[in-house]
């Protein structure tokens, strides 16, 4: 069975932006995201995820997400979402109530831009 989680990663002032497609889901793709993502702290504790090309996620996806924001955090960064489409991702995380514990922006530019106002 093929993995159906891709990632891109690029260097943006700094910040690590992560260029999420597909899904991120029970499996081997959460296992996927993990191992990519979890492995740029603590040297590039400040991360973007960019969502637009996430078709899915389920609560173990969520789950991935809520772990790299505390482990962003104990390496004194941060976790920024960027480009929540509208569709099904949008209400997983409006359900899961994630706008309360993430900043989300418009896109990944506005994101980079805000860890250089708050310095983190």
């Amino acid at each position: 069975m093929e993995l159906e989680l891709e990632l891109e990663i690029v260097d943006s002032r700094g910040v690590k932006v992560v260029f999420c497609r597909g899904k991120l889901v029970i499996g081997k793709e959460v296992e996927y995201f993990k191992s990519k993502i979890e492995g740029l702290l603590p040297e590039f504790p400040n991360i973007v995820l960019e969502l637009k090309g996430l078709r899915r996620i389920d609560s173990q996806g969520v789950g991935a997400i809520v772990t790299l924001l505390n482990k962003a955090r104990e390496s004194g960064g941060d976790v920024k979402l960027a480009s929540v489409s509208q569709g099904y991702v949008h209400k997983v995380l409006e359900v899961t109530k994630m706008p309360t514990v993430f900043q989300i922006f418009d896109d990944e530019r506005q994101a980079v831009s805000a860890f250089a106002k708050t310095g983190t």
